[in-house]
């Protein structure tokens, strides 16, 4: 099985470079996802600017793919959560002549990204897009979009790309929980979840849980039945 991370902490993983400081400007794209990561909290308009530098540092081109996908859902967690803000960081981009960003603001404004969540199946991927909508707005109703792809694949044998989505929200959810605060009191008080699923989740670590995944994985397929 493919080992998916939380959200940013795939992009840290894709180069050595990700770490290493732009040669233009302040910003490194470690402290850049770790703003993108504690965005919720503290709403720092910064970010915008941060993300420019990023798209202009020629150091980080290898990664902007992938940074592509994640920032469409992250902007649009920020329409939702204040339109003036997002208004705000539409004319910065639009006036910065980058074309990647403003693509990317171009597709939040011409697609009913909101339509695409409701027909999305679950998968991995949508995971990702529930994190990154959490990360930008703090809205907990995307926390339990993720309780509810647990509990209701919580039994799933026959489908890999559903139980990997349910493992991996338990896995994402584990490993937030030891980041934030306000995420392991929100898991504590959910009724989505099982009682049996929040002592798993609050008994074994992500790593545990990791294991857990692999190992089942790996009977399944001993099995011939992924």
């Amino acid at each position: 099985m493919k080992k998916r991370l939380v959200f940013f902490i795939l992009l840290s993983l894709t180069n050595y470079c990700f770490s290493q400081k732009s040669s233009n400007n302040s910003i490194t794209a470690g402290n850049y996802e770790e703003h993108l990561m504690h965005y919720f909290e503290n709403k720092n308009d910064d970010i915008i600017h941060e993300t420019i530098n990023i798209y202009q540092n020629s150091n980080y081109r290898h990664m902007l793919d992938t940074l592509d996908q994640l920032l469409i859902f992250f902007f649009y967690g920020i329409k939702i959560d204040n339109t003036d803000r997002y208004n705000n960081f539409l004319e910065i981009i639009n006036n910065s002549r980058v074309n990647r960003l403003i693509n990317i603001f171009e597709i939040i404004e011409n697609n009913n990204i909101s339509e695409y969540l409701d027909k999305a199946e679950t998968s991995p991927d949508l995971n990702d897009v529930y994190w990154a909508l959490f990360f930008s707005s703090g809205n907990t109703n995307y926390l339990d979009r993720l309780f509810h792809i647990i509990m209701d694949n919580l039994n799933e044998t026959e489908n890999p790309i559903y139980y990997i989505a349910m493992r991996t929200a338990l896995w994402s959810i584990a490993s937030n929980m030891e980041i934030f605060p306000q995420k392991k009191e929100h898991t504590q008080r959910t009724n989505i979840l099982s009682e049996d699923v929040k002592q798993y989740l609050f008994n074994n670590n992500y790593i545990q849980i990791d294991n857990d995944t692999r190992e089942f994985v790996g009977i399944q397929r001993q099995k011939g039945r992924w």
